[in-house]
């Protein structure tokens, strides 16, 4: 079909013999005779289109019928060359609409989207005619598909998800509504009814205040913000470069852009999944360190419902309110590749939701996942659980525990080496094939490095578990002092660790392909190094030997954007498919246009994630104190202040609670007191 209008296309720009029919007139001065130049001018370009048109017929009549198009699309063909006779307008706004052959072919520009909102602002008055009769007897072995028909007059029903999701929002803004104007307007400060604590949970006010206060209890633990969110921020950079070259069709020069991998720079960007590791370092680390704090210092009781609950409570929520609303997005746009970006990205939701509800979405293949990015929320949860084989053990033995943690850390490693080097998968993401699509599946299309090594659990147990060890170090010697010279070469072996596995895959682009070894090496070791350098950062920053470091990643103002981190890494793919999927033309694949639009992502799914802040997950944290009995009062005062008895000769926790304060969404485990039974002796 594309062909055939290409054919079209040339028939009304190509020249004929005589080389003055297209050559206007020179126009006299006269009012009269510029009238009949123009009038002379349009008979001149008639006669020549019908000229073309009379001398080409064959040839389109011939690749009609080789390209084996229906009676009625053939019809519509030629009423579209009548109309080129006539030199209709619609005619020519339609083929100008179509794609046509592109520039920049061996840079790696491989699609051209024609005119689409022309396309569909082009109206054409059918009139009843006969079929023309057209014998299709030979075929041309090129097929033409029509992946998707559009017209401008359509109307979007709603599926029944998509009303769910609207009536989930609308509820929800109902009661961040009606708590907001309780707060506003109630003048009592004594206590109410669980009812109406229940509607004060989703008051704007107070959740506002909370997301932006940066005071802490927790000083120490401080740098913890400022690391999730330049972890964030490496994230959402590399997803934008990952973005376009997994849709590398609608960019131009996309070989520069796989020219460029070998620039060092490049590397940092490239190599943006380890950032993925220190998420799962932090939470193995918080894990442990607030479980074994209040069950083996504190002697509190530990119970498992309460431990899994506590972490399904902060996570669901917010999660299952990003799926409601990414079943919008399909509502919000359109454009020529718009349905094949969404068939990649948002339609499988509405079949295969289930599989990230239950969270074993990393179980399966990548072609029809929904959300692909939320791999990572499943095998969060998945380690979660399993930290409980190194967690229990620990609480009572610190010889099996911390035996049991590094045999795990071991067989990490061991399953990465091997099953990289039995599938032949390559040792980490890279971009050594234009087609990363090509690259990563096997001959059955089956992604097997996402499978067995990208988003599998037992992949990344090495950081899970090397942060549950460092948790159970800073319970266990909160006021170590580390001597300066192995402080020295600590920093130093930390920043080569990491910095060897972000950089060291240039050499693969720059000299040669990596052996059948590096890549079984790599694939081994890549994970436990890189966290292996941000465990002794984060050892250092929270015993306090950071410097000058720890003081850039304590700054208070990383504390708020820390608590949004969850939500931004939920919300910016949604971004970043949304509005690839509206380009009407292909775009430059350069560096300042990728970087530019990852800040623009940052920043606008920041703003997102406050609204979902206070519209879901500040609300529901509210909630769980109140359905666990967490008696709480709301004043002015922004700071929590905690007195701890630390006696073990009783099993109360005496605590003064001005206000509760929220922490990081990302990794809930700093809200740990809800997962022990406690008695609360309220003191204000």
């Amino acid at each position: 079909m594309i062909a055939f209008l290409n054919l079209l296309f040339l028939i009304t720009l190509s020249t004929p013999t005589k080389a003055d029919l297209f050559e206007v007139p020179n126009i006299p001065e006269n009012r009269t005779d510029v009238l009949e130049s123009w009038i002379k001018l349009d008979k001149t370009l008639k006669g020549g289109t019908q000229s073309l048109i009379k001398s080409l017929m064959p040839m389109v009549l011939e690749s009609s019928s080789k390209l084996n198009l229906s009676s009625e699309c053939v019809k519509e063909c030629f009423q579209l060359v009548a109309g080129l006779k006539s030199l209709k307008k619609w005619a020519f706004s339609f083929v100008d609409a179509t794609g046509k052959s592109f520039d920049g072919i061996l840079s790696g520009t491989m699609t051209s989207f024609g005119e689409f909102d022309q396309c569909l602002e082009t109206v054409v008055h059918i009139k009843q005619k006969d079929d023309i009769p057209i014998q299709a007897t030979e075929k041309l072995h090129v097929d033409a598909e029509v992946a998707h028909c559009e017209t401008k007059q359509k109307e979007r029903l709603l599926l029944r998800i998509q009303i769910f999701a609207i009536i989930c929002i609308s509820f929800l803004a109902c009661l961040v509504f009606l708590g907001t104007w309780i707060e506003a307007h109630s003048v009592s400060k004594s206590d109410h009814s669980k009812l109406y604590r229940i509607l004060l949970s989703f008051s704007m006010i107070s959740n506002f205040k909370r997301l932006f206060n940066t005071k802490t209890s927790m000083e120490n633990f401080s740098c913890i913000q400022g690391m999730r969110v330049f972890t964030t921020s490496w994230i959402v950079i590399a997803h934008v470069y990952f973005c376009g070259a997994y849709f590398r069709m609608f960019y131009r020069t996309v070989f520069h852009g796989h020219a460029a991998a070998k620039e060092p720079i490049v590397q940092m960007i490239v190599n943006g999944s380890e950032a993925v590791d220190t998420f799962l370092f932090m939470a193995g680390m918080l894990v442990c360190y607030f479980t074994v704090k209040l069950v083996k210092i504190q002697k509190k009781k530990f119970h498992f419902g309460l431990f899994v609950l506590h972490r399904l409570w902060r996570i669901i929520p917010v999660y299952y309110f990003i799926l409601l609303c990414a079943t919008l997005v399909p509502l919000m746009g359109s454009g020529p590749a718009f349905h094949d970006v969404m068939s990649k990205f948002v339609y499988p939701c509405f079949r295969y939701w289930w599989r990230n509800a239950l969270f074993i979405h990393n179980f399966y293949d990548t072609t029809n996942a929904c959300m692909l990015h939320t791999w990572y929320i499943s095998v969060d949860l998945q380690l979660y659980l399993l930290s409980l084989v190194v967690v229990l053990p620990i609480l009572w033995s610190k010889r099996i525990g911390i035996f049991l943690n590094i045999l795990i850390v071991v067989i990490s490693v061991v399953y990465s080496g091997i099953v990289t080097h039995l599938n032949n998968l390559q040792p980490t993401i890279t971009v050594m094939h234009v087609d990363i699509e090509e690259q990563l599946n096997d001959e059955r299309g089956t992604n097997l490095f996402y499978l067995y090594a990208y988003a599998n659990v037992l992949s990344r147990a090495g950081p899970y578990f090397i942060g549950v060890l460092t948790g159970y170090i800073l319970v266990t010697k909160p006021d170590i002092k580390i001597p300066k010279k192995i402080l020295v070469v600590g920093w130093i072996l930390a920043a080569l660790s990491s910095a060897s596995v972000v950089f060291a895959t240039g050499f693969w682009y720059r000299v040669h392909r990596p052996s059948a070894f590096e890549t079984l090496l790599y694939a081994a070791f890549y994970k436990v190094a890189f966290t292996g350098g941000v465990a002794w950062m984060t050892f250092c920053c929270i015993t306090g030997h950071g410097g000058i470091i720890n003081k850039i990643l304590s700054w208070k103002v990383w504390r708020p954007m820390g608590k949004l981190t969850f939500l931004i890494y939920l919300i910016h793919p949604i971004l970043q498919v949304s509005y690839i999927a509206n380009f009407r033309t292909i775009q430059e694949f350069t560096h300042i246009q990728l970087i530019l639009q990852g800040f623009g992502y940052f920043v606008m799914s920041m703003l997102l994630a406050v609204i979902c802040n206070l519209l879901v997950e500040s609300p529901f944290a509210n909630l769980e104190k109140i359905i666990f009995n967490m008696e709480f009062k709301r004043e002015e005062k922004e700071e929590t202040k905690e007195k701890i008895n630390l006696g073990f000769e009783n099993d109360i926790i005496t605590i003064k609670m001005q206000k509760i304060t929220q922490e990081s969404p990302i990794e809930k485990d700093l809200d740990y007191k809800d997962i022990v039974q406690t008695k609360i002796i309220d003191q204000s």
